[in-house]
């Protein structure tokens, strides 16, 4: 037999017949397996049956050699699960023998085997039977809290549950289990107590919870009232319907005072005295007047016993004005502006305004009725000083612009008001109190002038210019300046600022007309009395030392060159260094013919030569080598 399965094994490959070399393959297995098993090598044998197909079988013979592992393998895969189980069992494999038990139906044998299994397997097998009570106290002893309370949870112990939450340090577990099984109450306080009060509330009204619900609310509502003081009005909306939330808890629960405190915050000053007219009818009228209600805060104040305070509010409903004169009487002056101004007696309302103090009402109202110094004064009064300073400066009020001026110590302007008003010597204290930049030099130059204080003026138009560059925005001072040393004198100077100014602005003012005059002038008003011989035909040029001037000399018939060195200058020294250059002849040095020394100043008398200036050759050619 086994000769002849070979052969036809060999056959069948050959032939390409696959099935037929696997059946003949199969016998020659079955065929040594069933020798090995009479030999007693049973785990060889169990294989050889497992090759085969022969699953059972091995299993069997696995067993039989003990061979636990396979044999449970084998009767798996032979879908005999009880049978594996069993060998597991016997193996004390358990939770995979409990899992085969599970396998085979057999709930008993699984739970014996997960009994014997580590706590985890017999939890997870608890689970999955959905034994709920079992498996949370196996969790427990696991250690493992969370699982402990869901599996209380459905096993319907609420309270062991909340044991393991709360040992498990998870408070809104717990609080959320409640809330799911419907227990808001519950769940209200154990939210409270897990820091979520706003959940809490919640909690507490959806369980009808009205005296729990109006604790916890009632702080938040105030807090979140005051905090939305100065916040967007969206913020404030939700604050304010937040304490009415709570007032509406409060009032269902029979605290009218706390109710009426909600409500009045929350915005409802009516509400708030629906609740307090019993108890407190002064109270709940007030409310009702601020809440607009004139004829019930009469009644209301008419219930406390006030009948005058009735009688105003009533003339308020129908006559106004009457009703603002007996406030006006009573004292109450702010509200009768606020009368007046709803009548639209602005005037007489912003008197009320300011007898009240109310400054800044006052102001607003007279602005607003073109009457700028009123409005000045009150917002003055109001301390709103940045809105009083224009109005008087449009209302041409000086003295109360100067005083806000002084107030934030803008001696400047002040100083300008002060020119404006040709007040002098008013002017020239504030510009002593600045530090004297160039503006300030010049404004104190001009009162200086203006009072007759002419040296002063002078120091300081120097001061002002000193070690600054002309430009177009300080030419006006450079003028003034100019102006002043022309009129003291002192032409020299004067004409060269005049010459920077053109430089700078060749069209500013009179600039241009008056160097020409000067230029006219010269020879007659600068220079001091010279000899006959001279005569001074015109100006050839000036700059900082002095003028130079051309000259015939009548005695010799030659032109000559006259520079005048003005008195005062500092240039006193070159008298005794043209003395030096006058003993010295050379081509390339003018010859000094005279010198001439006078109070006004010094003479040179130079040849005269044709031709440029070195400045003006320089601009030309560039640097002489």
């Amino acid at each position: 037999m086994g000769l002849f399965d070979h052969v036809t094994k060999w056959v069948a490959r050959m032939g390409g017949d696959d099935e037929k070399a696997r059946q003949a393959e199969r016998r020659i297995l079955i065929e040594k397996a069933g020798a090995l098993e009479k030999q007693g090598k049973l785990e060889e044998a169990a294989s050889a049956f497992a090759e085969a197909g022969e699953t059972l079988r091995a299993a069997h013979l696995a067993q039989r050699a003990g061979d636990w592992e396979q044999a449970a393998r084998l009767f798996t895969e032979a879908t005999r699960f009880a049978e594996a189980a069993r060998v597991l069992e016997q193996a004390k494999e358990w939770p995979r023998a409990g899992e085969l038990f599970e396998k085979a139906a057999d709930a008993v044998g699984a739970e014996r085997c997960f009994k014997q299994a580590p706590k985890a397997a017999l939890l997870a097998f608890q689970v999955r039977r959905e034994k709920w009570a079992e498996a949370a106290k196996t969790a427990e002893e696991l250690g493992d809290g969370e699982a402990a309370a869901n599996h209380f949870e459905k096993a319907g112990d609420l309270e062991a549950s909340e044991r393991c939450w709360r040992a498990a340090r998870k408070l809104l577990s717990a609080a959320e289990m409640f809330q799911r099984l419907g227990r808001f109450s519950r769940a209200g306080k154990v939210y409270e107590e897990a820091g979520l009060p706003t959940r809490a509330a919640e909690m507490h009204e959806r369980g009808g919870n009205h005296a729990d619900a109006a604790r916890i609310l009632g702080p938040m509502a105030i807090s979140a009232l005051a905090g939305a003081r100065t916040a967007p009005h969206k913020l404030q909306q939700e604050a304010q319907a937040l304490a009415g939330r709570a007032a509406g808890h409060a009032l269902a629960a029979g605290d009218a005072q706390g109710a009426a405190t909600l409500f009045e915050r929350a915005g409802d000053p009516a509400r708030a005295a629906d609740c307090l007219l019993e108890k407190d009818p002064k109270r709940a009228a007030q409310l009702f007047e601020k809440a607009g209600e004139i004829a019930r805060a009469a009644a209301a104040w008419e219930k406390a016993g006030d009948a005058a305070a009735a009688q105003l509010l009533r003339a308020q409903a129908s006559d106004p004005a009457r009703a603002a004169e007996i406030l006006a009487s009573q004292g109450r002056h702010a509200e009768a502006g606020d009368l007046l101004q709803k009548l639209g007696k602005r005037p007489e309302a912003a008197d009320s305004y300011r007898k009240a103090g109310r400054f800044a009402q006052a102001g607003e109202l007279l602005q607003g009725e073109k009457d700028l110094a009123g409005a000045a004064e009150c917002f003055e009064r109001a301390g709103l000083f940045a809105r009083a300073e224009p109005l008087y400066r449009a209302a041409g009020n000086d003295e109360g612009h100067a005083r806000l001026l002084l107030r934030r110590g803008d001696f400047k302007e002040i100083a300008r008001i002060r020119i404006r008003r040709n007040e002098f010597d008013a002017a020239i204290h504030a510009l002593q109190q600045l530090p004297q930049e160039t503006e300030v030099c010049a404004l104190l130059a001009h009162c200086f002038r203006a009072r007759g204080m002419d040296d002063q003026a002078l120091l300081k138009y120097e001061e002002a210019v000193r070690g600054q560059s002309m430009v177009r925005e300080s030419v006006g001072i450079y003028y003034e300046y100019a102006r002043l040393l022309e009129d003291r004198g002192q032409a020299a100077r004067a004409a060269e600022i005049y010459t920077s100014i053109l430089s700078v602005d060749l069209d500013y003012g009179d600039v241009r007309r008056r160097l020409e005059q000067m230029k006219a002038e010269a020879p007659t008003r600068s220079l001091p009395a010279l000899p006959d011989r001279y005569e001074i035909q015109s100006e050839l040029d000036r700059g900082g030392e002095g003028t130079v001037y051309l000259a015939h000399d009548r005695v010799l018939g030659r032109k000559v060159a006259l520079k005048f060195i003005p008195a005062g200058s500092g240039n006193r020294p070159m008298t005794a260094e043209a003395k030096n250059i006058a003993s010295l002849n050379h081509p390339n040095i003018v010859t000094l013919h005279e010198i001439h020394e006078h109070e006004k100043g010094v003479v040179l008398v130079l040849e005269f030569l044709e031709g440029l200036t070195l400045k003006k050759r320089v601009e030309a050619e560039g640097p002489l080598p």
